[in-house]
C-alpha cells in the first residue's frame, strides 16, 4: 500500500533515522516500509507516526499519512 509518509517527513525535514527509532525498527526496515519495499507499516506504527506528525500538522489524520493519493505539497 502507497504512503505519504515520505512526502511529509520531507517537509518538515525529519530524518528516518527518527521515525525508525519512534517505531522501534532499525533504520533500513523502517526505510523498506516507507518506499512499500518487503514491507508495510502495521497499525501500531502507523498510530505512532500518525501522532508524531501531530505535532507538525494537529489536524492530519492516519488516512492522510498511508491511505490517500495526495501528498503533504
Amino acid at each position: 500500500m502507497p504512503n505519504n509518509v515520505a512526502a511529509f517527513r520531507s517537509k518538515y525535514k525529519i530524518k528516518q533515522k527518527t521515525l525508525a527509532e519512534i517505531c522501534g525498527m532499525t533504520v533500513q526496515t523502517y526505510c523498506n516500509k516507507e518506499a512499500n519495499v518487503k514491507a508495510e507499516f502495521t497499525r501500531s506504527e502507523m498510530n505512532q507516526l500518525t501522532e508524531f506528525f501531530k505535532k507538525y500538522e494537529p489536524e492530519i489524520t492516519m488516512d492522510e499519512l498511508f491511505f490517500l493519493p495526495q501528498s503533504a505539497s
